[in-house]
């Protein structure tokens, strides 16, 4: 099987955004966003991001995962306006 090089431009894009926004890299996340120019390019990038998180949510149902998830709702919650202090 011949690999799709859509996937593969989709996937490496949802990748670098992923990276991007974990590092808070604002402009690096503009970048990838910027090389989307299209309505079909976008839902590609989509489909890259939910593949992405098909592939990591196994990780996220683990007991560490579910502890990380945990303490991020906890700190989120913090920040929140309204939210419990």
């Amino acid at each position: 099987m011949t690999p799709d090089p859509t996937v593969a431009t989709a996937t490496r894009q949802a990748a670098a955004l992923l990276v991007h926004f974990a590092r808070a890299d604002h402009e690096g996340f503009n970048a990838v966003v910027s090389e989307v120019s299209t309505g079909e390019q976008m839902r590609d990038l989509l489909l890259g991001v939910l593949g992405l998180f098909a592939t990591v949510l196994p990780a996220l149902m683990t007991p560490a995962g579910v502890g990380l998830v945990e303490r991020m709702i906890a700190d989120l919650a913090r920040i929140e306006v309204g939210g419990p202090s």
